[in-house]
């Protein structure tokens, strides 16, 4: 329900105004190899990273470039900054943001997502991707203007996209509706 970051962002200990950007690792645990042509022509494989949010700052998709030179990801790019994780609460504050994820796969939200399917080697080699990157903008003087984008909710890695059409009826439940004055349950998406 992104709460803690809607609140946060409502709420926030260090001024929205002076936050930099919103760095978000969200399901960084299955890095997989993606394969992709080679300078000449080969099949290579590389680990796969998404990250979404590369537009909501100029210069953003660059640096996120040229931080991946040490790594070599094999980058999935996607300029929008809403979508389903807590970097759209930042987002809609007019902060720019990037959000890290290693795609969807089967087991998400299901109880066969168990602790022995996580690559702990790709997940350290995200985190320390991340820690590259946000070191850049701690060691220069420019702050990162903000910049509106469209999208951000597409998954390049789902193997069936939600186009606006779903598989069937669907409804959200949200147990406890925070926000609202009366507690309960919210029922949404019907």
């Amino acid at each position: 329900g992104l709460y803690g970051s809607k609140h946060y962002c409502e709420h926030p200990a260090f001024p929205n105004d002076k936050t930099v950007f919103m760095l978000n690792m969200d399901m960084i645990g299955r890095v997989v190899p993606s394969e992709e042509k080679g300078a000449n022509g080969e099949t290579v494989k590389k680990d796969r990273l998404v990250v979404y949010g590369t537009g909501t700052s100029t210069g953003l998709a660059d640096r996120v470039q040229e931080t991946n030179k040490k790594f070599d990801f094999k980058l999935l790019k996607v300029p929008g900054g809403d979508g389903p994780s807590d970097h759209a609460s930042f987002y809609r504050k007019d902060i720019p943001v990037l959000f890290f994820f290693t795609g969807t796969h089967k087991d998400y939200h299901r109880p066969s997502d168990t602790p022995d399917k996580i690559n702990t080697a790709g997940l350290l080699k995200v985190a320390d991707y991340v820690q590259a990157f946000a070191d850049h903008y701690a060691t220069v003087k420019e702050k990162p203007d903000f910049l509106k984008t469209k999208g951000g909710e597409e998954d390049p890695t789902d193997p069936t996209p939600r186009t606006g059409r779903r598989d069937g009826p669907r409804m959200g439940l949200m147990p406890g509706n925070y926000g609202e004055q009366d507690a309960g349950l919210l029922v949404g998406g019907v």
